[in-house]
């Protein structure tokens, strides 16, 4: 470390103006040389009240500041003075730019040390903004971003962070870079990709402090992999290696590398504890848990957030090892690791990210340890509040839904507890604390996007020129309390006479949560493996039919509907039925599932449509505006003249305004699409069950092409009344664990689409134009959208009877969102309302005044 203030002295003393400022600085220098730490900051203090100069001014402080992070351990001092060095840089004019980015890394750093991630994202990415803009070179703008990216490693922010050090590693391919980049491939389970990167790095050659790490990540690798005996073994040798690296170069090393040694060695001992529970030797673990804490309290002097962390994360599992093991110990370790989280939280008015997590995960522990139900009642609900502002800090999509997939287990566990607290005692808190756990876990970023706006690219990202104004611009999922889920149900549902069905798939068991009436229910179906097994094969036979089906498929049908549709669920009288499905229901119409003799289908009684979550719901209800006088429709029909013919029949049923064949281009729906009301395509979808590659498919000379499944969410449809997708499939995707099903009906939402209707299987050409047609006749008679496609598929039932034995010709539509009308009922059904309504009251008071009439009458006679 001497070796690099040698190199910062040489960079910077031929911009010092003053002889008395630099002997004061030479001075310094010489201390430092001598590791007389103190009395190097004497003399550049000395400097900072001497000089007239700006620039030398901020060089003193920034020395200051360096010793005060590294030697002297005083993080207060050590951000005071840098950040009055980069006021005097800036005062100065920056006249040595490059000194200038070392102090922003310096703010960096010290945010970064005491927990402000956020702010220590602020100067890293300010630090790269200004190297960019100055035109320092490739190496400088690598490290500006290797500090940003490790930033947000630390933030658990993964894969922004990847692809921010991918563009380092672009720039230039360093060490530190590589050891980074092992990070984030191995923080999503990338164990190939970062097994190939280390194998190329001849480790044994690495010998200076942590210049081993690979390692570290090697053997984070074996542990990835179940390699527990080999992954002891590499975690052995790096402790060795790092504890004789630190005796070799003592004399070399600041206090504040000496300390990160052990924290270094903590967190390998850590690691080891874990592979020896994994291999049944609690004991064993128990034993390296003591010494890793030893360790780790050394560390503690650093005044490091993530030492913090380590210590509570180390005490977390003492408990959970003694536990385990049944090892009598008179000490609360899970309540030590809170008195840690607590002393960062005392001197903080943000708890970031990391924190959040923590206490996540200790909430949980005690929650499971509590012998009171209130108090497991309290410490679980905090868990998941804890859950939601977690994952509420990252930016990327792909690092929440990663989070939300590896929290799963532990939602489902609060899911379970808070249904089966209802169960037990009848309070409807309950019961509403897991219907909100379980409808923010399908559609998390669905209602961050419909909120805050599109996705953020790296690119955009890196531009940006303040990052705690983006912070600020997200918008995620709300916390529902009970009084809020009530509140809203009320006003949404109860006063507009609908009902609600909430789906939740667990383990072994299907939770059903259902409001009518202002009153929630709760039904829970033990599931078996035949009837996991009956529901994924009726999805997957409704994707796959050709529109034929067996008679016993009807038979499966009504076992799925005594899953389905309990009695209290039959029993609902409302005529419209808002559903919020989960995983693999959803490629499951209700309407489909047959409730009586003869065939009598659950359509028949409710017109059903479908929410993503509670969550979006609140978004979409209410979002369109008074309905129109008339309505703008555009046709959509790009292969009328080759294999859909009956394309060009049903967007000409619909709209005079249509665009067919080689006039249905990308280019011209782009062109035209925001001056439309409603858009109704009736052309050829491609999805894929196993990523989010999804289209639309457009007319082209070439090969198909249209509009992907990237491309249709960055648009914006928040002003139309309805997008439908006559399009086989459109409604079916690859299923996301905290955010559902990734279709093209979801594009579309994400694009802020408020109403979408769309199709589970393949669509029948003819079925398709009887209905759609019928459906819009409805809409423009300013019927609910739900109501209009429950009257248009009866209607076509009754046309066609067979159809009454074969619902795959009418089943596969569906539609979600808003189900506000959107035309203004026609002035003549309002006359005729008017009529029939004074027709019924005449007859009503002349039956009244009649029968008083011969009740007066009788009287006389007796």
């Amino acid at each position: 470390m001497i070796y690099l203030f040698i190199f910062l002295q040489i960079l910077f003393m031929p911009f010092v103006k003053s002889h008395k400022d630099s002997d004061l600085l030479s001075l310094g220098h010489e201390a430092y040389k001598e590791r007389k730490f103190n009395s190097s900051a004497n003399y550049m203090q000395k400097v900072t009240e001497v000089t007239n100069d700006a620039t030398t001014k901020a060089y003193a402080q920034y020395y200051l500041a360096y010793i005060y992070l590294r030697d002297v351990i005083d993080p207060v001092k050590c951000y005071s003075e840098a950040h009055a060095s980069m006021k005097n840089f800036e005062k100065g004019n920056i006249e040595s730019p490059r000194f200038y980015s070392r102090v922003l890394d310096l703010l960096g750093d010290y945010h970064n040390r005491v927990g402000n991630l956020d702010s220590a994202e602020f100067y890293y990415h300010k630090r790269y903004l200004f190297s960019k803009k100055n035109g320092q070179s490739d190496k400088v703008i690598s490290l500006a971003l290797t500090g940003l990216a490790h930033n947000l490693y630390q933030k658990q922010e993964f894969h922004l962070g990847e692809n921010i050090q991918l563009y380092a590693l672009g720039l230039s391919a360093n060490e530190i870079d590589y050891s980074n980049y092992i990070g984030f491939l191995l923080s999503k389970d990338a164990f190939s990709a970062a097994n190939e990167i280390i194998q190329k790095i001849d480790i044994n050659k690495k010998s200076r402090i942590n210049s081993n790490k690979y390692l570290y990540f090697l053997a984070l690798a074996e542990i990835k992999n179940g390699n527990y005996n080999l992954a002891i073994q590499t975690l052995e040798k790096y402790i060795k290696t790092t504890l004789s690296a630190r005796k070799k170069y003592i004399d070399d090393i600041n206090k504040d590398t000496y300390l990160l040694t052990h924290f270094y060695i903590a967190r390998a001992y850590w690691q080891q504890a874990y592979c020896y529970k994994a291999l049944g030797y609690l004991n064993k673990g128990i034993e390296v848990l003591e010494i890793a804490l030893k360790n780790v309290k050394v560390s503690m002097e650093a005044q490091a957030q993530r030492n913090l962390v380590l210590q509570s994360r180390i005490y977390r599992s003492l408990e959970e090892f003694h536990l385990e093991s049944k090892h009598q110990t008179n000490q609360d370790f899970l309540s030590k690791s809170f008195d840690v989280l607590n002393q960062y939280l005392q001197n903080k008015a943000d708890t970031n990210s990391i924190i959040h997590s923590e206490l996540m995960y200790n909430y949980f522990a005690k929650a499971e340890q509590a012998p009171e139900l209130l108090d497991k009642d309290k410490l679980y609900w905090q868990s998941y509040i804890h859950l939601k502002k977690f994952i509420s800090k990252q930016y990327y999509d792909e690092d929440q839904l990663q989070h939300l997939a590896s929290l799963k287990s532990l939602q489902d566990q609060l899911i379970d507890y808070f249904s089966t607290r209802f169960i037990a005692t009848q309070k409807e808190d309950y019961l509403l604390y897991a219907l909100e756990i379980a409808e923010n876990a399908k559609s998390y970023i669905l209602y961050k996007r419909n909120k805050a706006g599109q996705r953020i690219s790296v690119d955009e990202y890196l531009a940006q020129d303040d990052i705690f104004q983006l912070k600020k611009e997200q918008r995620d999922s709300p916390l529902l309390l009970p009084n809020d889920i009530r509140s809203y149900f009320k006003k949404h549902y109860t006063e507009k006479g609908k009902s609600f069905l909430s789906y939740y798939l667990l383990k072994n068991k299907l939770l059903i949560v259902s409001l009518s009436d202002e009153k929630f229910q709760l039904h829970i179906t033990h599931l078996s493996n035949r009837d996991l097994k009956l529901i994924d094969g009726i999805g997957k036979q409704l994707q796959a039919s050709d529109f034929f089906i067996e008679r016993s498929f009807i038979d499966k049908l009504e076992q799925l509907r005594m899953l389905l549709l309990p009695q209290n669920i039959l029993k609902m009288h409302q005529e419209s039925i808002v559903v919020s499905s989960h995983d693999k229901l959803s490629s499951i119409p209700l309407e489909v599932l047959p409730v009586g003799r003869n065939r009598h289908y659950l359509l028949e009684d409710h017109a059903i449509s479908y929410a993503f979550s509670l969550h979006h719901d609140l978004l979409v209800k209410g979002t369109i505006t008074a309905p129109n006088q008339d309505l703008s429709i555009l046709g959509i029909a790009p292969f009328a003249s080759k294999d859909l013919p009956f394309s060009s029949k049903e967007v000409k049923n619909i709209s005079k305004r249509y665009i067919i064949d080689e006039e249905a281009t990308r280019e011209n729906i782009l062109e035209l699409y925001s001056e439309f009301d409603i858009l109704h395509f009736a052309t050829h979808a491609n999805f894929d069950n196993t990523s989010n590659e999804a289209e639309i498919y457009l007319f082209s000379e070439g090969e198909k092409t249209g509009l992907s499944f990237e491309e249709i969410e960055e648009l914006d449809f928040s002003n139309h009344k309805l997008i439908s997708l006559s399009a086989c499939y459109t409604g079916i995707g690859n299923y996301m664990d905290g955010e559902g099903v990734m279709s093209l009906q979801r594009a579309f939402a994400y694009s802020k689409a408020p109403s979408i209707l769309a199709s589970l299987w393949k669509v029948e050409d003819q079925a398709s134009t009887f209905i759609l047609k019928e459906f819009y006749n409805q809409i423009k008679k300013g019927s609910p959208k739900d109501e209009a496609l429950r009257a248009a598929k009866l209607k076509y039932i009754e046309a066609y009877p067979v159809a009454r034995m074969n619902p795959m010709f009418w089943g596969g539509m569906i539609i979600s969102g808003n189900m506000d009308q959107v035309v203004r009922e026609p002035w003549y059904n309002t006359l005729i309302f008017m009529l029939v309504l004074s027709i019924v009251l005449f007859g009503s008071i002349w039956k009244y005044v009649h029968s008083k009439r011969t009740a007066k009458q009788a009287e006389v006679t007796f």
